[in-house]
């Protein structure tokens, strides 16, 4: 259970940074602030968790994966043409955000 707290909080690192990059002026100043407040929440939604019946816990879970079906079919619907390109082997389908990205920053 402890591995699945790391790797998920990792995620959600990952995450912000793929999405602070984007912003225009973004800065590694506010991507560490963001993090931190991550890694707070992320406390903060363990120890509620702990502390709250087991139940109940299980059925906010199974409710929070239930709502991630929503977006999911969202991003399939709006990247279907996309994703029938890359199937074909057009390999210059969709955005290449690969050039757009700097050097992976120095951990802090």
């Amino acid at each position: 259970m402890f591995t699945t707290l790391l790797t998920w909080s990792y995620y959600g690192e990952r995450a912000i940074t793929f999405l602070y990059d984007r912003i225009p002026g973004s800065t590694r100043g506010g991507e560490r602030t963001l993090h931190i407040a991550w890694r707070v929440l992320w406390c903060i939604g363990i120890f509620i968790g702990a502390t709250l019946p087991s139940q109940l816990v299980w059925r906010f879970g199974d409710i929070s994966n239930a709502t991630m079906v929503l977006p999911n079919l969202l991003a399939l619907m709006l990247l279907s043409g996309v994703v029938f390109k890359l199937a074909r082997g057009d390999r210059t389908a969709g955005r290449d955000y690969h050039a757009q990205t700097p050097e992976e920053p120095e951990e802090y």
